[in-house]
């Protein structure tokens, strides 16, 4: 752990290994939780597992956070706050409609999530460069956002 004491910046860090399953992760960010991230080091990516911001209390409402960034390439969080404990799926579509993939199915508790999406479908292909659309369901509640991809 190490840091800088200058005001508004901070280098903080953990590295998490995972001896039932060989992986390696770090973590690094600042004290807006906005601004944390993940690095896989086996895939030499940013990480794909699901992050959830514990210290900003239960929200109040299924609300949408947007994309970020947004243009991407080839990597942007979607985020999303859930109020109650619901099957959640969230799935990215191309321009047409057609889905392209699901990146989330499965019960979530309440909470403010942000999912990482690589620019691949369901094969691991890369996607062209062009507008894909997302959509959040919570039960029968359904959020839409859409995001450019720019390569």
């Amino acid at each position: 752990r190490g840091g800088d004491n200058e005001s508004g910046y901070g280098l903080n860090h953990i590295e998490n290994i995972d001896v039932a399953n060989p992986t390696v992760a770090a973590y690094w960010g600042s004290i807006n939780p906005l601004f944390y991230d993940a690095w896989n080091y086996d895939t030499n990516e940013p990480s794909d597992e699901v992050s959830v911001d514990l210290d900003a209390g239960l929200p109040g409402e299924f609300k949408l956070l947007g994309n970020f960034p947004n243009p991407f390439n080839p990597v942007t969080k979607l985020r999303f706050d859930i109020d109650y404990r619901s099957n959640v799926i969230v799935t990215i579509y191309n321009i047409l409609g057609n889905e392209i993939t699901t990146i989330q199915n499965g019960e979530m508790n309440p909470g403010r999530y942000s999912l990482t999406w690589n620019a691949t479908n369901d094969q691991g292909k890369s996607m062209p460069t062009g507008m894909y659309l997302y959509k959040v369901t919570s039960d029968s509640r359904v959020l839409k956002g859409k995001m450019l991809l720019l390569k």
